[in-house]
């Protein structure tokens, strides 16, 4: 989210925590923080605003923080002191999400990749192919997967996630970070960048046409999604409000199925959207 965003965000939430329209005043601040740490940006406009409007500037920051927590280009959202409020936009994840989503809503269609050859004599004598074609049960461990992202989309419209999971616009394409040799911005953590990393990859392994290498790819895409899955809630507890962070997960949940059903396809394989 850049500072013009943010500028419009905060306003936007200013205007709805006031339950009226209001422009930010001209000293209203947005700045880096010092502390990169715990956000990338700090703004005073609770404490500038508050007493014009008749609220305890503190309290005005925590009604601000929450709504900001609900866009969809906000991570997440500190308050402190008398009332600062600390920033952080969505994460590369996101971006990178949204750039997969992009290309795959201006394809027409997934062309089939090459059917398979017959396996060399030496592997019907009994010796390993040096690519072994997969068979139905790995293709299950795709489709799982796939069916899975699926799901959890389904549940995310039904919980509300859904509405804040617009797409942010990313700085590269999906096609731009392939030919940067797959390297991406680390993620939160160890599992996100697998995963990034594992969707990134994916156009240059589609691109070489070689179906077991695409099996070999989609399969260590849907292992990593399943662990990023485990420690990544897309959906929120019962007791849990619907925030910026479950929205940029769905995002990620979505490129994974879309790659995923790409894969599959390419393969002539089906891809269930129930399992």
């Amino acid at each position: 989210m850049t500072p013009e965003l943010l500028q419009t965000a905060l306003t936007r939430a200013l205007s709805t925590a006031c339950g009226r329209v209001v422009d930010l005043p001209a000293t209203v601040t947005l700045v880096r923080a010092k502390d990169p740490g715990r956000g990338h940006w700090t703004s005073n406009i609770a404490l500038q605003t508050a007493a014009v409007l008749g609220r305890a500037p503190r309290d005005l920051a925590i009604d601000i923080a929450a709504l900001l927590r609900a866009e969809p280009g906000v991570r997440s959202v500190e308050v402190s002191g008398p009332g600062f409020l600390t920033i952080t936009p969505s994460a590369p994840a996101a971006q990178l999400a949204a750039a997969i989503l992009s290309s795959a809503s201006d394809r027409d269609a997934v062309e089939p990749a090459p059917a398979a050859e017959p396996a060399p004599a030496s592997a019907q004598s009994g010796s390993a192919p040096s690519e072994p074609m997969p068979d139905d049960a790995v293709l299950d461990e795709v489709r799982v997967a796939h069916a899975l992202a699926r799901r959890i989309e389904r549940v995310a419209v039904a919980t509300g996630v859904a509405r804040l999971a617009a797409a942010a616009p990313a700085d590269a394409g999906l096609g731009e970070a392939s030919a940067a040799g797959g390297a991406v911005e680390a993620g939160t953590d160890e599992a996100e960048t697998a995963l990034l990393t594992a969707l990134v990859d994916f156009p240059r392994v589609a691109g070489d046409a070689v179906p077991a290498r695409i099996v070999r790819h989609l399969q260590g895409l849907a292992e990593v999604f399943h662990r990023w899955v485990d420690s990544h809630p897309v959906i929120p507890t019962i007791d849990e409000d619907v925030t910026g962070v479950h929205a940029e997960r769905l995002l990620l949940d979505r490129a994974v199925g879309v790659v995923l059903g790409d894969g599959l396809r390419l393969l002539g394989a089906t891809a269930p959207e129930r399992m």
